[in-house]
């Protein structure tokens, strides 16, 4: 039982965002959210990287290296540290947020332990719980 519960607050965590289309290639798409999360209007679509979803907030990385957060903030994991330039991949957790600068270190803010030294070499960031 416990089993089945873990996987449907996994599934319910990932699924609080789709993207739709291929807006990679510049030819639009769109993304849906639901409940009390915001939809990324389209004509915002055309410089996003990618997505993710934490608990109960969402990261938006744009072409332009800047990050954006939106939704429960009340560990501060909407809050993108300055200088909020240079990501190349964002992740999300139940209540923090972590990103992959073009230095290979990675940023963390909200409610989660600093990240340990050595802080260089990575490529790509995932977080969970």
């Amino acid at each position: 039982m416990e089993r089945n519960s873990r996987a449907t607050a996994i599934l319910g965590a990932v699924t609080v965002l789709l993207g739709v289309g291929r807006v990679a290639s510049g030819e639009g798409g769109s993304i849906v959210g639901w409940r009390d999360h915001v939809v990324v209007p389209q004509d915002e679509l055309n410089d996003l990287v990618a997505v993710a979803a934490g608990y109960q907030h969402s990261l938006r990385l744009k072409a332009d290296g800047s990050v954006v957060a939106w939704g429960d903030n009340s560990s501060a994991q909407c809050n993108v540290p300055a200088p909020n330039a240079h990501f190349l991949a964002v992740a999300a957790g139940e209540v923090h947020s972590l990103g992959v600068k073009t230095d290979g270190s990675i940023v963390a803010w909200g409610g989660v332990d600093p990240i340990p030294e050595p802080n260089t070499g990575f490529v790509a960031v995932a977080s969970c719980r």
